[in-house]
């Protein structure tokens, strides 16, 4: 089985810890964990040309094509960002935004068996207080985005006070959301703000 870990945050601070941890609880199930690094690929912004409309693909030719493929062959998608203004960081939002040939063929072609053989996984943090609300914004983008790519949104894992608390520094954080990923494939959905 195989997972894909999409990290789109630039520092190997918070945001890389989180990842890191779930990949590791990941791999104790027997998943083959592949991390993708935002930051290290060339990917353009949709410019709404609708040229997946016809053929459920993009036709923009860049560094996102090979990522297209990875994302067919996962069965877990883990989306990891730091959270800025709310929202996810810029490259993360070009990758999402990337995701509409995935739309294309599962809703407008209805190329799909019907079923949501994937699980979707979002991991995030933001540097201020805690605020019930503060990773409100993320989660209906999100949604939409895993159900274009036929996954179940199963787990969120929300993580505030980061520029006073380090992720790095709360082992309890990082065991707990390690612990998430060996929980991946039961079927239960999580939503962990701490």
């Amino acid at each position: 089985m195989k997972a894909l870990v999409v990290v789109g945050g630039y520092r190997k601070k918070n945001t890389w810890h989180m990842a890191e941890s779930f990949a590791e609880g990941l791999m104790k199930i027997g998943y083959e964990v592949e991390k993708i690094y935002l930051k290290s690929f060339s990917i353009k912004h949709c410019t709404g040309c609708e040229g997946c409309y016809k053929t459920g693909k993009c036709v923009i030719k860049d560094e996102m094509t090979e990522l297209y493929e990875k994302i067919d062959d996962s069965k877990v998608i883990v989306l990891a960002s730091p959270l800025y203004f709310y929202m996810v960081s810029g490259d993360m939002k070009t990758f999402i935004d990337r995701g509409q040939p995935f739309w294309e063929r599962t809703h407008r072609r209805k190329e799909t068996d019907g079923t949501n053989k994937k699980i979707g996984v979002f991991l995030a943090c933001n540097g201020g207080k805690y605020g019930h609300d503060d990773f409100f914004a993320t989660y209906k983008p999100l949604r939409t985005y895993f159900g274009s790519i036929g996954a179940e949104y199963l787990i969120n894992y929300y993580v505030s006070e980061t520029d006073t608390r380090p992720v790095m520094e709360r082992p309890d954080v990082l065991e707990e959301i390690a612990e998430l990923g060996t929980k991946v494939n039961d079927g239960k959905k999580y939503m962990i703000h701490v």
